[in-house]
């Protein structure tokens, strides 16, 4: 009888797929072993590294000279990915527990006006942009109240 006869699958009965009580009993364990493998650390200091084709978002800890420890490196598209649960995770924690105030330390700095602005229509989209985030985040911070401005 050649190996090929005597396999299991050749054999009358034999269903070569696991129970899905016992599949799902495996994956969990897998996942269990992997998150227990996760390694966990604290930071209130990132840094970026961009280029065209990756995010590099480094971690520290200490302020204000952070001991750089930890580095993830990730696509663009699932940096896109993660600011869409970011945000979202952030607006419900906003929602219910008000919104998180900055130190003013942490506050970004004004945007340098690009010398290229008026001639080159990306340089331009890209001003807008940002600006447009940092005015978002300064209005979240210190709200103009129209209110008293009237008064």
């Amino acid at each position: 009888m050649s190996d090929a006869q005597n396999t299991p699958e050749s054999k009358p009965g034999f269903k070569a797929e696991l129970p899905s009580e016992l599949l799902r009993v495996l994956i969990d364990l897998l996942g269990q072993k992997a998150r227990e493998a996760t390694k966990s650390v604290y930071a209130n200091a990132i840094n970026l590294q961009v280029n065209e084709l990756d995010v590099k978002i480094i971690f520290g800890d200490g302020q204000p000279t952070p001991n750089w420890h930890t580095a993830v490196t990730m696509p663009w598209t699932l940096v896109k990915l993660l600011i869409y649960y970011l945000q979202s995770n952030l607006a419900v924690h906003e929602i219910a527990n008000g919104t998180i105030k900055l130190p003013a330390s942490f506050l970004p700095a004004s945007l340098v006006v690009p010398s290229d602005l008026e001639t080159n229509p990306t340089s331009k989209e890209i001003f807008e942009s940002l600006q447009a985030y940092r005015t978002k985040l300064m209005d979240e911070q210190i709200p103009l109240h129209k209110d008293l401005a009237s008064e």
